[in-house]
């Protein structure tokens, strides 16, 4: 089993026992370091989903005085997640465009295992799945994805895909409730991306060829359902 197989399967299900999974994750210390982390964050989203908000009326939330979680050291994350994961409270829009590209560079620096060239594909029901966590749908056989998972991104849970371009893997990641005016572009250490409007958010590509943006962009864009 390789890496990329193994992020696959065990982003798909933290939970499998399967032995050729464990037995990769005991010799490969990348992997179990993107293991831990993995099950951290559904850990973390867990207790977020459990935290019970209050409205105050005037559009603010709050968590009660006798929930057990109030003052505990990971109440601020877990409340921004519950918010943003389950309210859709979080709004993206005053941030500004050259700070999220940089945003968006960093963490496709911290995935950069998973760009990797390869006839590999993943399931459509695994992208279904991932897709159906952030109210998304796109047919089967839109786009040749090699890697689907869910990630948090500036406290949202959003879809990272990687899909094989004519020149190589391109990541994209699908981001509900940021709205753009028009099209962004950004390059930087052999990085071109762009961020697109959609109909409830944005889509930004980062491919290691500028010609690939529009190739892998323009299917996506066209075919992706936002049921939000």
């Amino acid at each position: 089993m390789d890496c990329l197989e193994f992020r696959r399967q065990f982003g798909a299900d933290p939970a499998c026992q399967d032995q050729q999974l464990l037995a990769h994750r005991q010799v490969c210390s990348a992997c179990a370091d993107f293991a831990a982390r993995v099950e951290d964050f559904d850990r973390t989203l867990a207790m977020a989903l459990r935290v019970p908000l209050l409205d105050d009326g005037d559009g603010s939330y709050a968590v009660p005085e006798a929930s057990p979680a109030r003052g505990g050291a990971w109440l601020g994350l877990a409340a921004s997640l519950a918010l943003g994961l389950g309210l859709g409270l979080v709004t993206w829009q005053s941030a500004p465009h050259g700070d999220i590209a940089q945003d968006l560079l960093t963490h496709v620096r911290h995935e950069q295992m998973t760009l990797v060239s390869t006839d590999d594909r993943v399931p459509y029901q695994q992208l279904n799945t991932v897709l159906r966590k952030s109210r998304l749908s796109m047919p089967e056989g839109v786009a040749a994805v090699s890697y689907a998972r869910s990630c948090i991104f500036r406290g949202r849970l959003v879809p990272h895909l990687v899909v094989q371009g004519e020149n190589g893997p391109v990541t994209v990641m699908i981001l509900p409730d940021l709205e753009v005016d028009g099209p962004t572009y950004f390059a930087e250490d052999g990085f071109f991306g762009t961020i697109l409007p959609a109909a409830k958010g944005s889509i930004a590509v980062i491919a290691g060829e500028e010609s690939d943006l529009e190739e892998v962009s323009a299917p996506i864009s066209s075919s992706l359902v936002w049921e939000i």
